[in-house]
């Protein structure tokens, strides 16, 4: 079994898996190699089995992308966002302006889903 993502004519693999009682037999590499037969009728250009030592990627592998590692993080921002939020509502509430929640609604909103 394999779940894969696929896009523009790039398979991705994503998970493989098998019995490892069946491991004698190459279940994971027979499935590739069927699947690089059948990729032209699939509409597949390219077969990208993801980074990693593994054995079998080297053996089927045609060439390389280097590829890099990271994250971004928002954490801190989102927090300073939540509070500036809540700093402001706070502000117009004990205002004059105590209706003014209301204008303010759709900011929130809008913030909660970006």
């Amino acid at each position: 079994m394999a779940l894969s993502l696929r896009t523009k004519g790039v398979l991705h693999s994503w998970f493989t898996a098998y019995n490892p009682d069946l491991s004698s037999y190459s279940p994971g590499l027979s499935l590739f190699i069927r699947l690089a037969e059948e990729s032209h009728s699939l509409g597949l250009s390219k077969i990208d089995l993801g980074r990693g030592e593994e054995r079998y990627k080297w053996s089927l592998a045609t060439g390389s992308v280097p590829v890099c590692e990271g994250s971004v993080s928002t954490r801190a921002l989102a927090t300073l966002l939540r509070a500036s939020w809540r700093q402001t509502r706070d502000w117009v509430s004990a205002s004059r302006l105590a209706g003014g929640t209301k204008l303010l609604r759709p900011f929130r909103e809008w913030l909660a889903y970006h």
